[in-house]
């Protein structure tokens, strides 16, 4: 889900990248791609869903034009996944041009703790960044977007 109003060039924004409905989560992979004429990349953090479950080795992805490439995460002493909803990863980005740009997963890969692939979906959302003259109020910071499993 993205704000519910647009952004103004020069904000900062965190996107949650999150699942709902999770049965033995294990571990995880995405590429998230968004547009590098009106977003600039920040910090990219695990969130809260696996390490809640124990030790784990979290990679942020890496940065390449107009995609985060391969954050991922996995449980590393647990005898068994994570069940529920909660936050995958979070990530930051600065708007730096004014439009609207699209959020997509794509690669999406979710494990069990037997690491056998999970069945999923995903959506996506889209940011509006309007120009800083605009005297449209800012909203809240935080959009989400959600994967579920079936």
């Amino acid at each position: 889900m993205a704000p519910s109003g647009p952004i103004t060039v020069g904000d900062t924004v965190t996107i949650d990248v999150a699942i709902s409905g999770a049965s033995d989560l294990y571990g995880y992979q995405f590429d998230l791609n968004f547009d590098p004429a009106l977003l600039s990349v920040g910090a990219s953090t695990e969130g809260a869903l696996l390490s809640a479950g124990g030790a784990t080795f979290f990679v942020s992805g890496s940065i390449g034009s107009g995609q985060i490439a391969a954050t991922a995460d996995t449980l590393l002493t647990a005898t068994s996944g994570e069940n529920g909803d909660g936050i995958l990863a979070s990530l930051s980005f600065t708007a730096i041009g004014v439009g609207s740009s699209a959020l997509s997963l794509d690669g999406v890969l979710l494990l069990d703790s037997a690491l056998n692939l999970v069945d999923g979906s995903s959506r996506g959302a889209a940011l509006t960044i309007v120009p800083t003259n605009n005297t449209v109020p800012e909203p809240a910071s935080l959009a989400i977007l959600a994967l579920a499993l079936h």
